[in-house]
């Protein structure tokens, strides 16, 4: 069977069709069970590169959290942010071409996902900041 793209759907998906139908519930579990999966499999495969982006990630977010705790973190907060952008963007960067591997419906699927959360980590963000500058 194919895809209504012309490109092949995995064997399983396309031949329970209960599957593609399932109800929200269903989805969003058998989603997580998949992402799940392929944590555990896929996840200690990783290349020299990958190493870098995995580390910096945390040491930025863990700088930028102790800064913003420290009174005096003021005039370091847009370097570290900086630095923290920078390596969200060294993440992105070294996993981008993996798009190129995705279907099309795929690639468009994956960017809408990535899309919609980071509208609600912003969402989100500005909603905390409300909720802390009314606690001040």
């Amino acid at each position: 069977m194919s895809a209504p793209d012309g490109d092949e759907q995995p064997v399983a998906a396309a031949a329970d069709p209960k599957a593609m139908r399932a109800s929200y519930m269903e989805n969003v579990g058998a989603s997580m069970k998949h992402i799940q999966d392929a944590l555990e499999t896929e996840g200690k495969k990783l290349r020299g590169t990958d190493y870098i982006s995995v580390l910096m990630l945390p040491i930025a977010s863990v700088m930028l959290a102790i800064c913003s705790a420290m009174p005096g973190g003021l005039s370091v907060r847009p370097f570290l942010v900086t630095t923290f952008c920078l390596a969200l963007l060294y993440f992105i960067g070294a996993r981008i071409g993996i798009l190129r591997a995705l279907t099309l419906r795929q690639t468009h699927l994956v960017l809408s996902i990535i899309s919609a959360t980071f509208m609600l980590g912003a969402t989100f963000a500005l909603l905390m900041f409300e909720i802390m500058r009314n606690l001040r």
